[in-house]
């Protein structure tokens, strides 16, 4: 099962890539035009000439702290939004329209169980974190000790994240039941979590890279792909977990 999880949960995507988009497009589209008139209305001023920023005032921070905590919001509300869907159609056989159902739906309780399962990956992570820099100080590579932190954070993210999937579905899994029932994939969801990790860090970078080239308007649209690319396989890798560890569903 070493690399099927990750093949199977492509496959489902290309398979179903109507219904991926159907269930994602409206969702990324509110979050971005949201995000984009917060940020443009609330967001921090940006000076127009370098070096002629000043410190901050406090009542400044806070609202710049106050913006980014609602646009994290509206962005985990959003992905929730398309994560429910996805999860029940493919679970539940549930085929969503081109506005994904949202009254009626888990969406509110799938986002409270991502961010449940955010602090407890940080928590983790936290002293993990620690012992791997300390280990950097010691080692000439020290890119390849924040890859394995950032490895080891999305391996936790999936073996925890099955209470995802089961929220979706009007289910109840502890963090605890989860890290039991996904222990007899912990291998293909190893190389699952390398496989995320390592495509969310390349393309994060060629965006970076078109807009250090002066393509601002092409890295825009590139991270719009970019966002839909990681949020589909991340919720359909979750998806197939849960159907092989929980419900039992073959691969294949």
């Amino acid at each position: 099962m070493s690399g099927a999880i990750v093949t199977h949960s492509v496959q489902l995507v290309r398979r179903n890539i109507g219904e991926a988009l159907r269930v994602s497009l409206v969702p990324l589209a509110v979050a971005t035009v949201l995000i984009g008139l917060i940020t443009a209305f609330f967001g921090p001023e940006v000076p127009l000439q370098p070096g002629t920023e000043e410190a901050p005032a406090p009542a400044d921070l806070a609202a710049t702290l106050i913006v980014l905590a609602v646009t994290v919001t509206v962005g985990i509300l959003c992905a929730a939004w398309a994560a429910v869907a996805w999860h029940r159609f493919v679970l539940l056989e549930e085929y969503p329209g081109w506005i994904p159902p949202f009254a009626g739906r888990p969406v509110g309780a799938y986002a409270l169980r991502s961010f449940q399962l955010s602090l407890v990956v940080i928590a983790i992570m936290v002293p993990i974190s620690l012992v791997f820099a300390l280990i950097a100080t010691l080692l000439p590579f020290v890119f390849l000790v924040f890859l394995a932190i950032f490895f080891a954070a999305s391996y936790l993210s999936l073996r925890f994240g099955l209470i995802l999937p089961a929220t979706a579905v009007g289910e109840t899994m502890s963090l605890r039941a989860a890290w039991a029932a996904s222990a007899s994939a912990s291998n293909g969801i190893a190389v699952a979590a390398v496989v995320l990790a390592a495509l969310q860090i390349v393309l994060a970078l060629a965006v970076q890279g078109l807009a250090l080239a002066g393509l601002g308007i092409l890295a825009f649209a590139a991270d719009i792909v970019v966002n839909w690319l990681s949020l589909m396989l991340g919720i359909a890798v979750l998806t197939t977990i849960y159907g092989v560890t929980v419900e039992g569903r073959r691969l294949g």
